[in-house]
């Protein structure tokens, strides 16, 4: 029969067997610790103007256990001047130009995650200079357009640089960047688009 300080010592040793065999199973409950962070959407456009100009940012932890959660971190944008991002993940547009916006994880400012974020612009319209017909030798070899976009906002920009260009007869001239090569005499034509909006097109007739 047990006495009062018999079973006191075996209740005792009976909570350490206790103890020990749930440390070993369960490694002293350790608290998993944050591994990565995963920000989302990984690459998003957004445009400067009234309208599309914001982009909600959010990010997932992963830890050593494989678990995921919503760690604190701190937003920050590599390009203030393109896009701001504030405490809570969201971006606004500023200008033109393209940034990455980071999460740093509050616990470990070395665990980060980023995302790419391109800011365009918002416009109604896109006008070439020179418009109409020009007519150019091809001794000149190459001649300049500049693509000068309407914003929505109001105001203008020029979109020369973003702009995507076309000619319709590569074989008469190709155009990048703003920028004809002249390669045969004919006659092609040059338009600018940036989004959904393409330019008048500039008829380019290439004589000797």
């Amino acid at each position: 029969m047990f006495t009062g300080r018999k079973l006191a010592l075996t209740l005792a040793f009976a909570g350490l067997i206790l103890v020990a065999f749930g440390a070993g199973c369960r490694g002293f409950f350790v608290q998993p610790t944050l591994s990565t962070l995963s920000v989302a959407p990984s690459s998003q456009t957004i445009e400067t103007g009234p309208t599309d100009n914001t982009q909600q940012f959010t990010v997932t932890g992963t830890y050593s256990d494989g678990s995921t959660g919503n760690p604190g971190v701190t937003w920050t944008s590599s390009e203030p001047s393109v896009a701001t991002v504030n405490s809570s993940g969201l971006a606004t547009a500023v200008a033109i130009g393209e940034t990455s916006i980071t999460a740093t994880a509050l616990q470990n400012g070395t665990i980060t995650g980023s995302a790419a974020l391109t800011v365009s612009v918002c416009i109604t319209s896109i006008t070439l200079n020179p418009a109409g017909t020009q007519t150019i030798s091809i001794n000149a070899q190459t001649t300049p357009f500049v693509a000068t976009a309407s914003e929505c906002g109001g105001g203008s920009v020029n979109v020369t640089d973003i702009a995507v260009w076309n000619s319709t007869v590569t074989t008469v001239a190709t155009i990048t960047d703003g920028v004809a090569t002249l390669e045969a005499t004919g006659t092609t034509s040059i338009t600018a688009t940036v989004g959904s909006i393409t330019s008048l097109p500039t008829t380019l007739n290439v004589t000797n």
